[in-house]
């Protein structure tokens, strides 16, 4: 079944507990888009707190995140975990821990997961994050050595991370019996033939 491998797996194991139901299959695209205002709070080293309030604003009453909260949609989830990725980029770049590098590779991983397009945002949203924090566009070749080995040890363990996630939602699954089948029925509207 086409679509997002993130909404697939999420409602295969919804729907082993609660039933296979469209009111189900729709839930964690609305629980996401319900969160989304909280990823304003990653920016807040770097905004006042008015222009926190007003990012979050915009991002619950934006008519098309909105909008597509209510469907199967992956764009809100691809929205909002490469929109979480940016804020983690900038915050490791600005506070340098461990736990803001996993938590890059755990959003850039669901991103990708949520719909395959994020790979194109998550380069705009990392070249953005890069500006933001003031380092040089192009980078020269010693500045990305002194980068990569200041960053070693989170580097790793962020590519383990982020590999061990790839893995686990993009596997080969066996059957998925009539739960794949009711998601692939639902999000069929959003997929073009072909």
């Amino acid at each position: 079944a086409g679509g997002s491998p993130l909404l697939v797996h999420v409602d295969r194991w919804l729907f082993a507990v609660a039933g296979p139901d469209d009111f189900v299959a729709r839930l964690p695209v609305a629980v996401v888009g319900a969160c989304l205002p909280l990823v304003a709070l990653l920016f807040r080293d770097r905004l006042r707190d008015g222009a926190v309030v007003g990012v979050a604003v915009v991002l619950a009453a934006s008519p098309a995140l909105v909008f597509h909260s209510r469907t199967l949609s992956p764009v809100v989830p691809m929205a909002a975990f490469s929109l979480a990725a940016a804020g983690f980029g900038l915050r490791l770049v600005d506070r340098g821990e461990f736990r803001d590098a996993s938590a890059l590779a755990a959003a850039v991983a669901l991103a990708i997961a949520a719909e395959e397009v994020a790979v194109a945002v998550l380069g705009a949203g990392a070249l953005s994050a890069w500006l933001v924090a003031g380092r040089p566009w192009p980078p020269s070749a010693g500045s990305i050595r002194d980068e990569l080995t200041a960053w070693r040890r989170p580097i790793l363990g962020s590519v383990v991370l982020f590999l061990a996630l790839v893995t686990l939602l993009f596997a080969p699954r066996g059957s998925a019996g009539d739960a794949t089948g009711l998601w692939a029925g639902l999000v069929q509207p959003w997929h073009f033939p072909g």
